[in-house]
């Protein structure tokens, strides 16, 4: 029996080489991505048949294994792959690497960016929220309320009862809507504004200086 990995039939992503927990998330997808395209991906949960498995299925799973392994080291930078190379088989490098970067599954708190759009914000939100096992609209409700977000938006869903998912993210874009048409306005009073006292300095009449 041949391995279950299998040669990809498009090219495969380019993955940077993962240097810190700052490009961890981007790494952590694009690894799978590229497992799962090569058929490799198994060997990470390391589950396999129950029953015993004959010496060419044993091969194969050693094989796969194998290779799973190297792809994951194989995109790692010169700086942490000696942290990572003494773990035997895949699933350890992968648990190993996940429990130094994969910060965000514990994270609890949130805090509103204000150098971040809003709806930027709400996803990240939704996201540290579904990261932790904790997605909820109660959450969700509470974190708006008190996570720093606008108050025209925390009162908005306020003032809805057992308001859905869809809800609030519908809320939230009326919310961004809304500012952009002020600010719009805002614009046009204070061009019209400057134009006026502009035009009324310019249409003031010369005062005529008589003769004696």
């Amino acid at each position: 029996m041949s391995s279950a990995a299998v040669k990809p039939e498009l090219p495969l992503l380019p993955v940077a080489p993962l240097d810190g927990e700052s490009g961890y998330l981007r790494w952590k997808e694009s690894v799978l991505l590229r497992l799962h395209t090569l058929g490799l991906a198994r060997a990470l949960s390391e589950e396999y048949e129950p029953e015993r498995p004959t010496v060419e299925k044993q091969r194969a799973r050693e094989r796969d294994d194998a290779l799973c392994r190297g792809h994951i080291l194989a995109m790692l930078s010169d700086r942490l792959l000696p942290l990572y190379a003494h773990h035997a088989t895949a699933g350890a490098v992968w648990r190993a690497v996940g429990l130094t970067y994969d910060l965000d599954a514990g994270m609890d708190v949130f805090r509103y960016d204000e150098g971040t759009p809003l709806l930027e914000n709400l996803a990240r939100l939704q996201a540290t929220l579904a990261a932790a096992g904790k997605l909820s609209q109660i959450l969700m409700r509470c974190s708006i309320e008190f996570g720093g977000f606008p108050s025209e938006m925390a009162r908005e869903v306020d003032k809805v009862p057992n308001v859905s998912m869809a809800g609030i993210w519908k809320i939230a874009r009326r919310q961004v809507v809304s500012d952009r048409v002020g600010e719009v306005q805002r614009h046009a009073r204070y061009t019209t504004d400057g134009q006026g006292s502009s035009s009324s300095d310019d249409s003031r009449p010369l005062k005529r200086v008589r003769q004696g």
